[in-house]
């Protein structure tokens, strides 16, 4: 029941964000977007040489991807800001989930590493840390990184509504098997 009505939750309250543009002074990037990348959940540097593709175009959302990386890897060298960290984060679990390659799983994990290694203590990508450990199957992990996420004072209703999501799949993907279960 208690798993019957997070579901619920969550649905109701929903998990869309807007993605703005930026304006006129931020660095300059090639706009564009992706069918993974609809729901605003990473910002993607377009190669103006590649027309957007459609959802079913799996090597042009992988150049979009690629080329999102190389601009993130590049603005985070730069900033050293656990948000353009993030984003590479990000990009990195996209190319793992469209390749199935176990590289770039290792390139999101080293990410996750180095972007938490320039935030300040109790700062960081916590969720796109819990949705990385939902993905690679720890969930303990994912449940301590959402832990940390809700220490903060000030949380948005869509980040709200996204820790519950996790949370759902954290109570369906339980750690320890049960010898009835199995």
């Amino acid at each position: 029941m208690k798993r019957l009505t997070l579901l619920l939750v969550v649905g109701l309250l929903g998990c869309s964000e807007t993605v703005h543009p930026p304006s006129e002074s931020a660095p300059t990037q090639p706009q564009g977007a992706s069918a993974e990348f609809a729901a605003g959940i990473m910002p993607l540097a377009v190669p103006k040489s590649v027309e957007l593709a459609a959802p079913t175009d799996a090597s042009k959302t992988l150049q979009v991807i690629d080329h999102s990386i190389a601009f993130y890897q590049e603005r985070f060298a730069k900033t050293r800001s656990w948000l353009d960290g993030e984003t590479v984060i990000e990009a990195f679990v996209a190319r793992a989930r469209l390749t199935g390659d176990i590289a770039d799983y290792l390139a999101a994990q080293e990410a996750l590493e180095s972007t938490f290694d320039v935030a300040n203590p109790g700062t960081g990508p916590f969720m796109s840390s819990a949705a990385f450990h939902m993905v690679v199957h720890q969930i303990d992990r994912s449940e301590a990184d959402l832990d940390k996420f809700e220490t903060r004072i000030w949380i948005k209703d869509a980040e709200k509504a996204a820790v519950l999501g996790l949370r759902g799949d954290v109570e369906f993907h339980p750690c320890e098997i049960s010898p009835q279960s199995a």
